[in-house]
């Protein structure tokens, strides 16, 4: 997960924290979360995929804490990366709602369409019990007993 001097210069910085050089180790993108309720624990989340794990995570935490969807729906949806090798600023998943895709072209992203991102994988718990949602892009399976 070294940052390359192509990416870096991507985004304006000349000698990025994350460059290789000897001794160095890289900084993950690792966002291991539990989310704590007033009476305990209500969300774990977590994900694989490099530079996309923060945005990946962030959304479907999103969607399942803000909008209130499943999290299997929420683990499904397509999502967004950030993305400087490809000559733009964000790459996104096929499905992802042309009203939204407007508005980041509006606000001067770079958007081109690319395939899965990171992978996802979420825990809910409720009174009802424990709900799991791993995600198909990288064969994921949930299975709660």
């Amino acid at each position: 997960d070294f940052t390359s001097l192509a990416a870096s210069k991507a985004l304006g910085v000349r000698y990025p924290p994350n460059r290789a050089r000897p001794g160095a180790r890289p900084v993950s993108s690792m966002m291991p979360t539990i989310v704590v309720g007033a009476h305990g624990p209500v969300l774990a989340i977590g994900g694989s995929g490099g530079t996309a794990i923060p945005p990946n995570v962030t959304e479907v935490l999103l969607r399942v804490l803000v909008f209130g969807e499943p999290p299997a729906t929420a683990v499904d949806a397509p999502r967004f990366r950030p993305d400087t090798r490809h000559g733009r600023t964000l790459s996104v998943e096929p499905g992802l709602s042309a009203l939204l895709l407007s508005d980041l072209r509006r606000r001067g992203e770079v958007v081109g369409e690319s395939g899965s991102t990171a992978s996802v994988g979420v825990l809910e718990m409720s009174e009802g019990g424990l709900v799991g949602a791993a995600d198909r892009r990288k064969s994921g399976v949930a299975r709660v007993r």
